[in-house]
């Protein structure tokens, strides 16, 4: 017998359904604790979990305001993922993409932005974030992963979608779901 996972995908490329395989996929991604990980069963992570959600709000599996519809009309466990990403929020401000694991930049935006999308971008400590993203940007410019190490080109983006996240002054507004500014996702 084939896997069901693999039905799916066929059948979707086949019938050009691609919005039924990549929610099937997503929803069954969510892991026991919440968030999402790469394979079914799988540990969840912040990249894994950003990109499940994004994917099903831009297919309107997700609506607007979904914290205070998900009791019956959502396809995943908010409230389990609502935990999840909260959780992530480490004790330096930063968030961390895996249980255990230390605070990254990148994740400041990952995770964050499944809070955005949730419209549970108010409970985390955004102070708090700021500052370690602050701790993160090096005296040569951009932002390393860590505080105290070099930039490389990726954290740099992230560093500032996630300044972005928390409404900086003069760094344009996000369409989280894109990772782009709003301007530019005609959104």
């Amino acid at each position: 017998m084939l896997p069901p996972f693999f039905l799916i995908k066929c059948l979707s490329k086949m019938l050009g359904l691609s919005c039924i395989y990549t929610k099937y996929s997503s929803c069954h991604l969510q892991s026991y604790d919440g968030g999402f990980g790469l394979v079914p069963g799988s540990e969840s992570h912040g990249g894994a979990t950003y990109c499940a959600v994004a994917a099903l709000r831009l297919m309107g599996f997700i609506k607007d305001d979904s914290l205070s519809k998900f009791i019956s009309s959502s396809v995943i466990n908010v409230p389990a993922l609502l935990e999840w990403s909260l959780q992530r929020q480490t004790i330096d401000g930063g968030f961390q993409g895996r249980t255990n694991k230390p605070s990254d930049t990148c994740y400041a935006f990952w995770v964050g932005s499944v809070l955005k999308i949730l419209g549970a971008h108010h409970f985390f400590d955004k102070d708090a974030l700021r500052a370690f993203l602050l701790s993160c940007q090096t005296p040569y410019g951009g932002f390393s992963k860590f505080p105290k190490q070099l930039p490389d080109l990726y954290h740099p983006y992230y560093g500032f979608c996630a300044f972005s996240l928390l409404d900086e002054p003069g760094i344009k507004p996000l369409c989280v779901e894109l990772g782009t500014t709003d301007f530019s996702s005609g959104m």
